[in-house]
């Protein structure tokens, strides 16, 4: 039951990680399950310990303050898998989802990073969640920073 007029917007700003990937069990250098298998154990299972953003959003979504999601997305394969999922999920649940790409955040050389694309990765993601949030008090929305 919501506990808020549903005139107000709420805007959660919620970086992805890859939980929902090690929560089904997969590992590093296996092949990554389909988008539609992700999906499914968010639809049929527990959400909750499916994925850490989705967790950490439950309790505003039953509390109705969670009308608008912007996911930030590190530029890998995994992320975006788990940002897809979890974006399919959340429209079916009419909340309005938006995504933003984020890269360099990779900080180990054996990742595919180094140190100063992390550094430049890390000043872009704080930029993307202060241009978020720019845009969404110029709306109006209360904002939300989800950091699971």
């Amino acid at each position: 039951m919501s506990t808020t007029s549903p005139s107000l917007s709420w805007l959660h700003i919620v970086p992805v990680g890859t939980s929902q990937l090690s929560n089904a069990g997969w590992q590093p250098g296996q092949k990554l399950p389909s988008k539609r298998q992700l999906i499914d154990r968010l639809q049929k299972g527990d959400p909750r310990k499916a994925s850490a953003e989705f967790n950490g959003l439950s309790y505003f979504i039953d509390a109705g303050q969670c009308t608008h999601v912007h996911l930030l997305v590190t530029n890998t394969p995994e992320a975006q898998l788990c940002a897809d999922a979890l974006a399919h999920y959340l429209q079916r649940r009419h909340i309005h989802v938006t995504k933003a790409p984020i890269s360099g955040l990779l900080p180990q050389p054996s990742s595919g990073g180094d140190q100063e694309s992390f550094r430049r990765g890390i000043r872009q993601f704080r930029e993307k969640i202060f241009r978020a949030m720019n845009k969404a008090q110029t709306r109006k929305q209360n904002v939300l920073l989800n950091a699971t």
